[in-house]
């Protein structure tokens, strides 16, 4: 029995496999950054010039890490404003098309950014596929960034993420964008559980024979 549940235990604890991400330049780091001044670049509703990413709606700022607005990443060097420093309405978004499995599930992650002294709150709204969700932050403070997460599943071999400001002043912000399949039960686990209960058989067959 004692066997049984060591075999269990150390299956269990061999770590899980790491998910990658599906998304490109999924941080807006790679493109051809041209920045006419303060460390910032205006793209146009269509541009491709961030690698991977098409801008829609209106107009985004590419904004790097020499910027005089006191804002940094949350990974890598350069982030995206969606109001590209317009105050309000109509805002900017971007989209990408990703290979999916339909029927499988995803988790789509990203970092919405606030600063306080440009207004708040701020809200994204993500769409993958049919399913749609509203993100908002009324974070105080300057340059935060709040993580945020929605699970999907696939309908077709192709879907198109994208996400786009719906609430905000002077900046939204966006960066750290991720799409990872979420995992079927490793293979140890399985047999990890297979085996606790062939323990569990075996012991209540002893039990049992105890008791004739």
């Amino acid at each position: 029995m004692k066997h049984w549940f060591g075999v269990i235990a150390a299956l269990i604890a061999l770590p899980a496999w790491s998910q990658a991400n599906l998304v490109t330049n999924g941080s807006f780091e790679s493109g051809v950054f041209a920045p006419p001044t303060n460390d910032t670049q205006s793209l146009p509703v269509g541009s491709t010039t961030m690698t991977g990413w098409t801008v829609i709606t209106d107009l985004a700022a590419w904004i790097g890490a020499g910027n005089p607005f006191a804002l940094t990443a949350v990974d890598g060097s350069k982030f995206l404003d969606l109001t590209e420093y317009q105050n309000g309405a109509p805002f900017a978004g971007v989209e990408q098309f990703i290979a999916t499995v339909p029927g499988n599930a995803y988790t789509l992650t990203f970092a919405l950014g606030t600063t306080q002294a440009a207004g708040l709150p701020a809200s994204i709204t993500a769409t993958v596929g049919s399913t749609t969700q509203v993100f908002s932050s009324s974070a105080a403070g300057s340059n935060v960034w709040t993580t945020m997460t929605m699970s999907f599943t696939a309908t077709s071999a192709s879907s198109v993420v994208r996400l786009q400001s719906s609430a905000g002043q002077q900046y939204v912000g966006l960066d750290n964008v991720a799409v990872t399949a979420v995992p079927e039960p490793p293979w140890y686990v399985l047999a990890g559980s297979g085996l606790a209960v062939m323990a569990l058989v075996s012991r209540r067959r002893r039990l049992d024979r105890s008791a004739d």
